[in-house]
């Protein structure tokens, strides 16, 4: 490709600058992973504790949940519109929401403190309308991968959305985990917060100032503004899109079980760590910062030997018997080892297996198939988030012990990693 094809570009785009726009964008979210937990301990209870109780981890699957049921709703036709307007205006757009977002829980968590036995309504109303910020623009992953996918050659697709996701997200959570752990843990969580709103004003200006457009006018899609909208505001389309391919519908629901997995892990890990191992955000934070360092390296490595269709098969059976053995561990060392194994087996997965998604359609459609696939994964997200939080709230008020308890949300992760494995292996015979 050369620079003039690309309006208003005084260079080629290069596959660096959507990676750091990703990045940023994942680094303020790291900055906040270990603090947002606790900050709800604290805000749900009437002695500002930082312990976790059933109203906190409530509190926390629910705003995540909102999050997504937003983000369900927007994320395929906002997509699908960078195939028009191009990636970098989608970009922009998503980099301003999340700063939004933090700076209303800023908010929320300044009242809380002002007034920490007073009326809760104003404090819960604040952050959930900070979620509908972060869900209305939460499309900075797959705008990312359709940029870095329009620049790449075919034979370097998968190893180029393992360097996006390795480095976008995996060196985000290498950095952005322990350093908001330890701001959380020796001083007040709402340092975190701040400091991931002025990284996400950053990358605001960076994406907007400095990115190159990667899709060039010759490619995008011919529909009006309004068309590319309301051909893909309809999630009964969009799924209908995904189901029209055997081996695109297979893979697309192999990918879903894999994030239901993750979300169940995710959503659980910082409260179990500390309720059943006595672990301080720190620590956790410093094993999620690891893998990190797995979605970084492991995709450049293994994908150019192994393939994508065997490294994903490999990787979805080391997370299944690191999420057993998450949930049955008794002793701190085979907890961590564990911890370590779901994300290694995740950046296995992952990145080939959207790679081999992405083959399932022509350039001018990935925005609308990443748009599709995206809205499935957040309605995943809206669903599984409160789930988790319910079944470990339900351990921690002495229930669900016939299912494991506390640990059930890794164990409902493994079942959703085996129906997984038999996903992908129909789609891969297609």
């Amino acid at each position: 490709m050369t620079a003039n094809k690309f309006r208003g570009a005084t260079q080629p785009p290069k596959i660096t600058q959507p990676i750091i726009s990703s990045f940023l964008y994942h680094f303020s979210i790291a900055l906040t992973a270990p603090s947002l937990p606790k900050l709800l301990n604290v805000i749900s209870s009437p002695t500002q504790s930082i312990l976790p109780s059933p109203l906190s981890s409530k509190l926390y699957s629910d705003l995540l949940a909102t999050d997504q049921i937003i983000t369900f709703l927007v994320v395929a036709p906002l997509v699908a519109l960078s195939d028009k307007l191009g990636r970098k205006p989608l970009m922009t757009y998503s980099a301003a929401g999340v700063c939004l977002g933090w700076v209303t829980v800023i908010l929320a968590a300044t009242f809380s403190k002002a007034n920490p036995t007073g009326d809760m309504t104003k404090v819960v109303a604040l952050l959930f309308t900070g979620r509908i910020f972060d869900g209305l623009t939460s499309i900075m992953a797959p705008v990312t991968s359709a940029a870095v996918i329009d620049i790449s050659p075919p034979s370097r697709t998968a190893t180029n959305l393992g360097m996006l996701q390795g480095f976008a997200i995996g060196f985000a959570f290498l950095f952005g985990a322990p350093i908001g752990g330890i701001i959380s843990s020796r001083g007040e969580p709402l340092t975190a917060f701040k400091l991931a709103s002025g990284v996400a004003a950053a990358n605001f200006f960076w994406t907007r100032i400095f990115v190159t457009e990667t899709l060039a006018p010759t490619l995008r899609t011919k529909d009006s503004f309004l068309s590319s909208i309301s051909k893909n505001a309809n999630p009964a389309k969009n799924l209908k899109f995904i189901m029209s391919s055997d081996r695109r519908k297979f893979l697309v629901l192999s990918l879903n079980l894999v994030w239901t997995a993750l979300n169940m892990f995710q959503v659980t890990a910082f409260n179990y760590a500390k309720h059943v191992h006595g672990w301080e955000v720190s620590r956790t934070a410093m094993y999620q910062s690891a893998s990190g360092v797995a979605l970084a390296t492991i995709p450049k490595l293994l994908i150019p030997i192994l393939g994508p269709e065997k490294t994903v098969r490999y990787g979805l059976i080391v997370m299944l018997l690191a999420l057993l053995n998450l949930g049955a561990a008794t002793h701190n060392h085979h907890f961590g080892c564990s911890f370590l194994l779901v994300g290694f087996g995740a950046a296995m997965v992952i990145p080939a297996l959207t790679a081999m998604i992405s083959d399932t359609c022509s350039a001018n459609m990935r925005g609308k198939l990443f748009g599709a696939v995206e809205s499935t994964v957040t309605l995943n997200r809206a669903i599984s988030f409160p789930i988790a939080g319910r079944l470990f709230a339900s351990g921690l008020s002495g229930g669900v012990a016939q299912v494991g308890g506390v640990s059930s949300p890794f164990f409902s992760g493994a079942l959703s990693i085996a129906g997984a494995v038999y996903c992908f292996a129909m789609g891969a015979q297609n």
